[in-house]
């Protein structure tokens, strides 16, 4: 079931909000209710937005709707009081800027997928301060981190130049098990700017990761891919490290990079846990 709009900028699909005429389309909450899917696509076919509103619920999975799609090149804002929860299907946004408040929620449960892509060039997850928050860039900030509920959740994909993070905390990532972030497309690249900690993290560029904060995972692995196609491409295909790395909850470190190799910017400690998975460097590691 598909659920698209030919609309102009200024104009929003609007769920849950039956009132607002103004809107080019909406679909209430009892008309949601009715929706019965393997698979729910909302989106736009230009830059509107899409507004989940007035206390609006989207069940996937366990409910009535397998997987959830969100695909605009707007905004998709979830109102005050807004949740999306899954009890078992897979959520996809693929969005020009996800719009949380505090009292928001996207839950997942189980063995659910949560995924967050870009339909702009960029990516900024944390402290709004790091990287480039103009427009055609997606930004999850450390507020709207802190309101995801997830096993998995990933960032990236279609991400045509680099994902920024910068200063994620214990607190903002409380309810994320892992994280996995891909610019793998041609050229993209990915810049940890701030000292953040995860429970596991996996990250892939195609031509470059940078580490500029200290990165820490808790509980599971951490693995770096800075040349993701093994190919040799227009950039460095590198990875560049110029602060510590820490692994405190026995899982293993990989640092990958097949055709640039791994380049050490500054004194740099790599920690794992006692009895832990160890560091694994597969390709040549060089001094700047």
């Amino acid at each position: 079931v598909a659920i698209k709009s030919s609309v102009q900028t200024a104009d929003v699909i609007a769920l849950g909000d039956t009132g607002n005429t103004n809107d080019n389309l909406n679909v209430g909450q009892h008309e949601l209710n009715r929706i019965f899917a393997t698979t729910l696509t909302i989106g736009t076919t230009q830059a509107a937005s899409v507004v989940l509103d007035d206390d609006a619920y989207l069940y996937t999975l366990g409910g009535s709707i397998g997987t959830l799609a969100v695909e605009t090149t707007g905004n998709f804002t979830l109102a005050a009081a807004d949740d999306i929860t899954s009890a078992g299907g897979n959520i996809s946004l693929t969005v020009g800027d996800l719009v949380m408040n505090a009292s928001d929620g996207i839950v997942t449960t189980g063995a659910v997928t949560l995924s967050v892509d870009a339909s702009g060039n960029d990516m900024v997850l944390g402290n709004g301060s790091g990287g480039d928050t103009s427009a055609n860039n997606i930004v999850v900030d450390d507020t709207e981190m802190a309101l995801i509920t997830a096993t998995t959740a990933n960032f990236g994909s279609t991400i045509t130049d680099i994902i920024n993070v910068s200063a994620l905390s214990t607190a903002d990532l409380l309810n994320i098990e892992s994280v996995t972030l891909a610019a793998t497309l041609d050229e993209g690249t990915i810049a940890f700017t701030g000292a953040s900690l995860f429970g596991a993290l996996s990250a892939s560029a195609d031509t470059q990761i940078d580490v500029g904060g200290a990165l820490t995972v808790t509980r599971g692995a951490l693995t770096l891919d800075g040349n993701a196609d093994n190919a040799d491409n227009t950039g460095a295909d590198i990875i560049d490290i110029g602060a510590d790395i820490t692994s405190s909850g026995g899982g293993l470190i990989t640092l990958d990079a097949t055709t640039g190799g791994i380049t050490l910017t500054a004194d740099i400690t790599i920690t794992t846990s006692t009895g832990g998975g160890g560091v694994t460097f597969t390709d040549s590691i060089n001094a700047a």
